[in-house]
């Protein structure tokens, strides 16, 4: 729901907070899920972001499924993982859950 540049306010800040993170894989799975390629109208986009914004069908951007997220990529799998790929996806988690507060705080 929010803009790109917005997205990576967001994380910035974060990254002041998470100084642990590598910022340029944190900074790229913030923008991640927005990064489908759009066809020549832009109503739609590859891959679609039912599956990049973990939608139900008919949902919009406000209704990520988040915690899904969370629980399939980070929460089990977390101690497994490189700093690289743990920045990477927690980034892309923080981009959900941003889009959903934008849903409802905003729209």
């Amino acid at each position: 729901m929010g803009t790109w540049i917005s997205h990576l306010r967001v994380a910035e800040k974060l990254l002041a907070v998470w100084s642990d993170m590598d910022a340029a894989a944190f900074a790229f799975g913030n923008l991640a899920p927005d990064s489908g390629i759009p066809n020549a109208d832009w109503s739609a986009f590859d891959p679609p972001k039912t599956l990049t914004h973990f939608l139900r069908v008919g949902e919009d951007e406000g209704r990520c499924q988040d915690l899904v997220y969370y629980r399939t990529y980070l929460n089990d799998a977390a101690a497994d993982l490189d700093p690289l790929r743990m920045s990477f996806r927690l980034g892309y988690f923080c981009h959900l859950v941003c889009d959903n507060l934008w849903g409802w705080w905003i729209v």
